[in-house]
């Protein structure tokens, strides 16, 4: 059937043209706007201080490097031990437990952009770190999910730092 179809014109359209052209101006200006933010995120992260120990982490680099310090200064002041940074930036799992039932799932309850950043950052630390790879390949074998590993990771990262 799709053999058979018969093009209504031979050429393509005008308003498609002019479509994909807007489209494409679009992006370039969009494009050009996100360059200016990484600019001036990249300009305010060198002005701050002991940004070396955050630069230092295995697979923070220019775009979770920043991310990472809002997320460390914006919940570490606040957090007396490591559970509750981990709590309060979103990996630490919850345990529901009711006579002999327990149930564990991740926390919904949180900034999701921090707890992100983090689970993100964690993923790049497989690659940097061999403790991590390690540790993440130990829970794959034990046959637990991708992001379940993932965020089990970020989580002892957090006690970690």
């Amino acid at each position: 059937m799709i053999k058979n179809l018969v093009l209504l014109t031979p050429t393509e359209p005008v308003s498609d043209l002019l479509e994909v052209s807007v489209m494409v101006d679009q992006l370039e200006a969009l494009n050009a706007g996100l360059l200016r933010y990484d600019q001036a995120i990249a300009e305010l992260f060198s002005t701050q201080k002991e940004t070396s120990t955050i630069q230092a982490l295995p697979g923070a680099g220019p775009a979770f490097a920043p991310r990472f310090y809002v997320a460390c200064v914006r919940f570490g002041e606040r957090c007396q031990d490591a559970e509750a940074f981990a709590s309060a930036v979103g990996v630490a799992p919850i345990t529901d437990q009711s006579g002999k039932m327990r149930k564990v799932h991740r926390r919904l309850r949180c900034d999701k952009h921090t707890r992100q950043t983090f689970v993100e950052w964690t993923k790049e630390t497989i690659k940097h770190s061999i403790w991590a790879r390690a540790y993440f390949e130990q829970r794959k074998a034990a046959g637990h999910g991708f992001q379940v590993t993932l965020r089990a990771l970020a989580y002892k990262w957090c006690r970690i730092l």
